[in-house]
């Protein structure tokens, strides 16, 4: 088993050339009056952009203007191809939004990436966001080894992109790449995804089932069955993933402690939000955190 990986390894990221440039993570807030407005961008190197939020837009420049206007969900990946150059705008306001580039460089070809301009990427279970967070904490420390790890980082992070372009999918808005879920494999994206958006949107006092029922148009028994039977977990153990999932985010940032991002996600005190925490992630909110900051 060990020498089928490694060549596996040797055969496509070992021969691409792949070399981390850097990790931007902050905060991003977007003022009503930049809702609109397309914004130009051109990188001139490989690079993932996150989307944490609903309501972004991009367009790619050709040599006119472009109707081709691609409508990115929350919680995506967009791969942008080196020297693209493309659009972005949002259609209404946000504020602290979690915000992550990732630049790297390829001096070889990585199939089927080197062939594709740009590749939209759904993320739902922070796959990739986990990692991209971990490797900003290693490069912001710099302390001997960390580099070593960034690099590891980065090529976990291209593994899972290309499990995804073998899974199928055209890689757009319409067809995106899915990174593979973490419960289930085999899982529905519809009912799933519809619920952790009603979540999301305010995980610090999350909606009841008779709240997320009403939302979605069902009852809360037909809600909850065909929730178990799609995914295979109950609504009550999805929230709980889903404000987690956003307490990792929260631990990430710069300045921030268990017992705010306890506090901020309306858990009742440090001690519950560290149990439910482990019993989730695996590890307690220090060592992630630890992971994150060193």
């Amino acid at each position: 088993m060990a020498m089928n990986v490694q060549t596996s390894y040797d055969s496509v990221l070992g021969k691409a050339g792949i070399a981390l440039l850097s990790v931007h993570r902050h905060r991003l807030d977007v003022a009503p009056d930049r809702v609109g407005r397309w914004d130009r961008h051109r990188f001139e190197c490989w690079t993932l952009v996150w989307s944490g939020a609903q309501g972004y837009q991009a367009r790619r420049a050709l040599s006119g203007p472009s109707s081709d206007v691609v409508s990115r969900p929350g919680r995506s990946w967009a791969l942008h191809a080196p020297g693209v150059e493309f659009f972005e705008s949002l259609d209404a306001p946000t504020s602290d939004r979690e915000a992550m580039w990732l630049f790297f460089s390829l001096t070889g070809r990585l199939t089927p990436l080197t062939s594709r301009p740009f590749t939209l990427l759904l993320d739902h279970d922070d796959r990739i966001a986990d990692l991209v967070r971990i490797m900003h904490g290693a490069q912001e420390r710099g302390a001997p080894g960390d580099g070593l790890v960034a690099h590891g980082l980065l090529l976990a992070v291209l593994g899972e992109v290309l499990a995804c372009a073998h899974a199928g999918g055209a890689g757009d808005d319409r067809d995106p790449w899915r990174l593979r879920a973490r419960e289930s494999r085999d899982q529905e994206p519809g009912l799933l995804a519809a619920v952790d958006l009603q979540v999301s949107r305010s995980p610090a006092s999350p909606p009841s089932r008779e709240r997320l029922a009403a939302a979605l148009g069902m009852s809360v028994s037909s809600l909850a069955h065909r929730f178990r039977a799609e995914t295979g977990m109950t609504l009550v153990e999805r929230i709980r993933w889903l404000r987690i999932r956003e307490a990792k985010a929260r631990l990430a940032d710069r300045g921030a402690t268990v017992k705010s991002v306890a506090s901020s996600l309306g858990f009742s005190s440090p001690f519950y939000f560290s149990r439910v925490f482990k019993e989730v992630a695996g590890m307690t909110p220090e060592l992630y955190l630890l992971q994150c900051r060193g």
